[in-house]
Order: C-alpha cells, then structure tokens, then sequence
C-alpha cells in the first residue's frame, strides 16, 4: 500500500509541472574527450567488461558491444583522458562504480588492475606470421 502512495504522489507531481513541448535553453562545458582513447579501450576490452569480465550484454544496432568507457579517475578531479585510467564496463558494473555504496574501494582496485590491463595491451605479442619481421621486431 506504501508503494501505490509514494508513486501516485510522484506521479501526480510530475503531471502537476509537465507543460508539452516545455524547453529551456543551457548552455554546458566540458572537457574535450578523445575519441582514440574511448576506442582504444573498446578494443582492449574486445567486448568484456573490463570488471566482471563478463560478455557485454547485448550489441548496438551497428554491431558493437553494450559497454560504457568511463574514466576511473574523474577528468574534473584531474584524472587523464588516457587509456591508461580508463575502463570498459557493463551497465551494471558502471552503475556500481558511480553509484555503489562501496564505488570508492572499488575506484581504488580498478586504478591497480586498469593499469595492468593497460600494460598487457601493450605488451601482447604481435600477431603477425611466424618469422615475419616488424618494425617492433627490428631492435
């Protein structure tokens, strides 16, 4: 019975101030995000959250995995727009982390294994033919 209350309360604030086709202008400002970075996470994750390391949970029309690229330091609390300390997560993994009782211990852990994750990436042999010389290779 609560919940019938509270929603019909809610709802009726909601139709009290809903006026169609009401809009306000804003005006907002950001950091400027590379989009190489938001990629190259995308790619590292290869379609896991970099979390639970779970499969996303579903694709987008054009094909790509449901996961969100999010900055594990905050770029407004000086973190860095760089792959390095940015992760890819399920929605439930990012909802965690951004709204989760426990979401700062858990921006402590994910720091550590980003970081990780980040190096191996970067470290991962190349895939090219056996005995095929790289420019990585020609040292």
């Amino acid at each position: 019975m609560a919940l019938r209350k509270e929603y019909g309360r809610l709802v009726g604030l909601t139709e009290k101030r809903e006026e169609p086709g009401r809009r306000r202008e804003r005006r907002t400002y950001g950091h400027v995000r590379s989009r190489a970075a938001r990629r190259a996470v995308l790619e590292r994750s290869r379609g896991r959250c970099e979390f639970c390391e779970r499969d996303a949970p579903g694709v987008t029309d054009r094909g790509h995995p449901i996961l969100e690229v999010d900055h594990v330091r905050e770029i407004a609390k000086d973190g860095r727009d760089h792959p390095e300390q940015m992760i890819a997560l399920c929605p439930n993994c990012h909802a965690v982390k951004t709204r989760g009782a426990g979401r700062r211990a858990m921006v402590e852990g994910l720091l550590e294994k980003v970081g990780g994750l980040h190096r191996e990436a970067l470290d991962e042999p190349d895939e090219s033919a056996p005995g095929e010389r790289t420019e990585a290779s020609e040292d």
